[in-house]
């Protein structure tokens, strides 16, 4: 059972769109999306910081369609105009801040590097150049994941090494002054003075004050699933972005909740409180940038994202429709979780019927990364359907499987299904999920996944009524 919500929680919880919005609420950009360049079009805020000229930068992971390209840098003013951008080779950053020199610092995620940009948009610095080229430190390790980033003095940086599983203080040569391993993939380490960091240990489902001898000060992990961000505020509370419950909470030193914000968000990523009182939120999965009250009214947000064109039925279930380059029409890629380790094609050497069949490969030592084959459709709510599809693995650890995600009316994920989970070695099964589309949904999104290493074609997909 472990397994499957394992598989579910990566496959399903993917997607999380908007939620129904007050009427005095201030949208800069609402009704221009159709014309907004992509350059400018936020889809997943990961990441903001509040300038001191009260303007926002913003890291937006990017991803359309679950793949991993759009990520970009924006720096925007309240009336919602995008004052400066940045793109260049970035895939899925998390983050990124302003410099005391007036430059941005960027944890360019799936890129495994730092980056630091001048306003003129150029590459002064980046941790490509450790090790004679490498990128990697003094110590021979190379930043994995890095997701987050800390100016501290004396040109020291604290980062978060998240697949490394570790938080480390750095200077620009790469050397490592200070270094925490007992933090599961965790999210937005921040030192909060005093010789003491606030962490999101995000794969412990908690938060830990520690010091620098990594002695556990303080904690708090009653509920949380996934918390991707806590923030010491001056009365001594802890403001912590709730992730995967949708949530805010506002817990004393002692452990008490004094608040809880939440039925607007979608995977809410990081959290800011502002002078007024409200607070800025990067909701994540919504695509949009929110200023809410302590009251969990939204006073102001920044959404510009355009919402797909969807079909009402399964496309290219056989898999035998191709482009011109040998691409599987109707048929997603979906990289963007796989952090480098999957190859998708389409094998024309196996096939259970016809002459194709979707295949994915995963590279060792990739057992979280997240996989697959994806389309979404419009459905109605109280409809009864069943998904079949056919899988053949190989030498699969981890798990290979089918799933359904529910989605709201624009795209809000409202948890889902899967089938039975094949790993080892299998010739061609059957796979099937009954489901009945749950009142409020409208979308659902189908994967053909891999979790982990191994070999998976899939074949004959269909989606019937019941």
């Amino acid at each position: 059972m472990m397994q499957k919500r394992s598989l579910l929680l990566l496959v399903v919880i993917a997607i999380l769109v908007l939620a129904g919005l007050g009427a005095l609420v201030f949208h800069p950009w609402r009704g221009q999306s159709q014309s907004v360049s992509a350059a400018h079009q936020l889809i997943r805020p990961l990441g903001c910081v509040i300038l001191d000229d009260g303007r926002y930068l913003i890291t937006d992971g990017g991803g359309v369609n679950w793949t991993d390209q759009g990520s970009k840098i924006l720096i925007i003013n309240r009336q919602g105009t995008v004052e400066w951008s940045f793109d260049q080779g970035l895939r899925f950053a998390h983050s990124a801040i302003m410099l005391r020199n007036g430059n941005v610092l960027i944890p360019d995620t799936n890129n495994d590097r730092l980056l630091e940009v001048d306003p003129d948009k150029r590459i002064v610095w980046s941790s490509e150049s450790w090790g004679d080229g490498s990128g990697r430190l003094p110590d021979g390790s190379h930043l994995n994941y890095p997701n987050y980033v800390q100016e501290l003095d004396d040109e020291h940086f604290l980062v978060s090494d998240r697949l490394n599983s570790r938080v480390i203080e750095i200077d620009r040569a790469g050397k490592v002054y200070w270094q925490f391993t007992g933090a599961s993939k965790q999210h937005a380490p921040k030192y909060i003075g005093d010789g003491r960091y606030l962490i999101a240990d995000s794969d412990h489902n908690r938060i830990i004050e520690i010091d620098q001898s990594g002695q556990i000060l303080w904690s708090y992990s009653a509920g949380l699933s996934w918390p991707r961000d806590a923030v010491k505020l001056s009365g001594g509370n802890i403001l912590i972005t709730d992730s995967r419950n949708n949530r805010l909470l506002f817990v004393t030193p002692e452990g008490t909740v004094v608040n809880e914000i939440k039925g607007h968000f979608s995977a809410p990523y990081q959290a800011n409180l502002l002078s007024s009182g409200n607070i800025l939120v990067c909701d994540a999965q919504h695509g949009r940038l929110l200023e809410v009250t302590p009251d969990s009214q939204i006073t102001w947000d920044f959404c510009n994202r355009p919402q797909p064109k969807l079909s009402t039925r399964l496309a290219n279930g056989n898999i035998e429709e191709l482009d011109s380059s040998g691409q599987p029409l109707s048929w997603m890629v979906c990289d963007l979780q796989s952090h480098n380790t999957g190859r998708w094609s389409v094998d024309s050497n196996i096939s259970r019927n016809g002459q194709h069949s979707l295949a994915i490969e995963g590279e060792l030592g990739s057992a979280a990364a997240n996989k697959w084959w994806g389309q979404v459709l419009k459905v109605k709510p109280g409809t009864q359907l069943k998904l079949t599809a056919y899988a053949k693995t190989e030498d699969v650890r981890g798990g290979a499987a089918i799933s359904i995600g529910y989605l709201d009316e624009l795209g809000g994920a409202m948890g889902g299904v899967n089938s039975a989970i094949l790993n080892g070695t299998n010739d061609w099964r059957e796979l099937t999920i009954i489901f009945q589309v749950p009142q409020g949904i409208t979308q659902i999104n189908i994967s053909l996944s891999l979790i982990g290493a191994g070999m998976v074609w899939f074949d004959d997909v269909s989606l019937d009524k019941m």
